[in-house]
């Protein structure tokens, strides 16, 4: 008897807790701080236009920064799979009569 009773308080427990969450994140939805900010500030700022020239230095300098991470990934990968092939040229020349041993 005690063991469903606590298992019954758990579950209880759990719903309570469950739904204060839920009471929490409410006041964080975006449509209800949208509604309650208007045409703030926060609006006024999202409502600027970037000229075409500064748009045109965003994207050279965007596509700048994907050429190099692209070149950073292929050599970091590069780097491993060389670095992992060495390892097993290393373990195959050091341990190979063993293993030749080991099966004949």
């Amino acid at each position: 008897m005690l063991g469903v009773g606590s298992a019954a308080q758990a579950m209880i427990n759990s719903l309570k807790n469950n739904s204060r969450v839920k009471n929490r994140t409410r006041y964080f939805d975006k449509k209800r701080l949208n509604s309650k900010l208007g045409n703030s500030r926060k609006n006024i700022l999202l409502d600027k236009k970037a000229s075409p020239e500064l748009l045109e230095e965003i994207k050279t300098q965007m596509i700048a920064e994907n050429r190099k991470a692209k070149i950073k990934n292929w050599i970091i990968t590069l780097l491993s799979i060389t670095f992992t092939i060495l390892i097993i040229i290393f373990i195959y020349t050091k341990y190979i009569d063993d293993l030749r041993k080991f099966i004949g």
